[in-house]
């Protein structure tokens, strides 16, 4: 009994017809077989999905275009890309802090700063020169978190390990100065720790990266385009309800 109604929430949940070009799988590395099998003609991509509160999840391989179309309609959107371990990886990052804990941190200045120097060792050390624009900056901030996601849509790197190594020499090779501004007081369930704000964690293989406007499972701060960032001139961005998002409005709790 218990099973059924398990399903009866996924089929609420996901659509049960999907498209011809759209596989479900109840594991990653079946669904990133999968993915090796396809190609990337049209151009394609593994998801994942949370199920549960426990952060299970399940995988669907399908094209971009037939995913988008299916993705903007979702009443609940709680999806990840998966960046596989042999896909090229545009070079990210996951930004954030605990407000409460770092009161006096400002975390648009924090992110300015980290994209200069990321720009000036892309210009140094591998001759890539990126206009200072030229990324898409994602937010979930609230009254107690500051969260930002950065994709640089024109530095890709033949893998995300790779990517997270360059991201890891950069902030090695920070001054003092620099080191301090980007450290930031966090908290275990036993203590305090002093850890950097950029999260050097989601460069495993395999990482689940999530979506613009998706939420974590059963929260509702979904990655919508920041205030620090702007649409390319005369394109429109939609918000988690499908409106129109072009001009940064202020989000609940975000100053």
């Amino acid at each position: 009994m218990e099973q059924s109604i398990e399903e009866e929430k996924k089929i609420y949940k996901y659509p049960t017809k999907s498209p011809i070009s759209t596989s479900l799988f109840t594991t990653q590395k079946a669904a990133l077989e999968f993915s090796l099998e396809k190609g990337n003609q049209p151009p394609s991509a593994v998801f994942a999905f949370e199920i549960d509160e426990n952060g299970r999840r399940q995988f669907l391989f399908s094209t971009i275009e037939d995913f988008w179309r299916m993705y903007r309609r979702q009443d609940v959107k709680n999806f990840y890309e998966v960046i596989g371990l042999q896909s090229r990886a545009k070079l990210y990052l996951d930004l954030e802090f605990n407000k409460t804990l770092n009161p006096d941190k400002d975390g648009y200045l924090m992110l300015k700063s980290l994209i200069r120097i990321l720009r000036k060792k892309l210009s140094d050390d591998h001759g890539v020169k990126i206009a200072e624009k030229d990324y898409l900056c994602l937010e979930a901030s609230d009254a107690q978190k500051f969260s930002v996601h950065v994709v640089f849509d024109r530095v890709i790197f033949t893998s995300n390990i790779e990517a997270g190594r360059f991201v890891h020499e950069a902030m090695k090779g920070l001054s003092p100065q620099e080191s301090d501004l980007f450290q930031v007081q966090g908290s275990t369930k036993s203590s305090k720790v002093i850890k950097s704000f950029c999260d050097m964690r989601v460069y495993n293989r395999n990482q689940n990266f999530r979506l613009f406007l998706a939420s974590k499972y059963n929260q509702n701060r979904p990655l919508v385009l920041s205030r620090f960032e702007a649409p390319p001139q005369g394109e429109k961005v939609l918000d988690e309800n499908g409106e129109d998002a072009s001009e940064w409005k202020r989000m609940d709790g975000v100053s």
